[in-house]
Formats: structure tokens, sequence, C-alpha cells
């Protein structure tokens, strides 16, 4: 997928994304810092205050717009950071294989 055709994807906020493969890709999280394994490449990342609190809610499949209603109560910042932030770590973890998207909601 190229980085043109997921930007559509996540411009549309019915679209769903869903974390892949859990099992081969565990989350821990230990003195309130949250790690995720990427066992495909055998890399650790760390994940900040946003980036851990999207990935929780992830747990189960969410829409675009649900990921940034949560957000908003969550985070007192304008829109467009969360848009900003809430693009940024799912490209980038779409693209490591980390996230996928399910399909979209009709």
């Amino acid at each position: 997928m190229t980085r043109k055709n997921l930007q559509q994807l996540l411009d549309d906020k019915q679209t769903i994304i869903s974390k892949k493969d859990p099992q081969k890709n565990p989350s821990k999280i230990e003195y309130d810092i949250t790690y995720v394994l990427n066992g495909d490449k055998g890399e650790i990342h760390t994940l900040n205050e946003s980036a851990a609190f999207i990935w929780s809610l992830l747990d189960k499949p969410q829409t675009i717009e649900a990921l940034l209603q949560k957000m908003a109560k969550e985070f007192t910042v304008s829109e467009t950071k969360l848009k900003t932030d809430l693009d940024a770590f799912l490209t980038d973890f779409i693209q490591e294989g980390l996230l996928e998207v399910v399909n979209k909601k009709k």
C-alpha cells in the first residue's frame, strides 16, 4: 500500500483499524512506559503517552472517528493536532505491519 493510498484511507473517518497479529506483536507496560515488539523485525517500539493511549484503544477494532473522539476526551489539544498525531501513529504502525486496515464501515 502506497503512502498516498494509506493517507486516503486515514482521511476517511469510517475506516476501521485493528492490531495485526497481537500474539506475534505483543505489548508490555512497565513503569508507565508501553513497549511494542515487532515480531517480524525483532524491533521494540517505545510509545509516548498519546501513542500508548491509541495502542490501548486498538485492543478492539476502531474507526478513525471513534479514535479521534476518545483522544479528544483524553487530551486537551486542538482537533488538528489530534488528527496529525493519529495519522502519524497509524501510518507508521501500518507500514511497520503492527496495525492493519480491517475494512471500511458501511
